[in-house]
């Protein structure tokens, strides 16, 4: 749930884009949301390349095995 000062925030927000200075600022404050949205989006399309670099060498090896024991990934099926 949302305080009060982020709805008095998000009215100031509103009410200052007429103002085409503040239209700037706004604008600015957009595209930081946005690279911090993304990089959310990101972190939880990929966990685990998020917490490590070398995680598609991990990953290769992982899927290599599962390759090597002709396992069916799609099917609820033992390998």
């Amino acid at each position: 749930m949302e305080s009060k000062v982020d709805w008095f925030l998000k009215a100031v927000r509103v009410s200052s884009a007429w103002n085409p200075i503040a239209a700037i600022f706004l604008q600015l404050q957009s595209e930081i949301d946005g690279v911090e949205i993304n990089r959310r989006l990101n972190n939880l399309e990929d966990p685990i390349s998020s917490h490590c670099e070398n995680s598609s060498k991990l990953t290769k090896a992982i899927y290599d095995q599962f390759k090597d024991k002709n396992c069916n990934l799609t099917q609820d099926r033992r390998c």
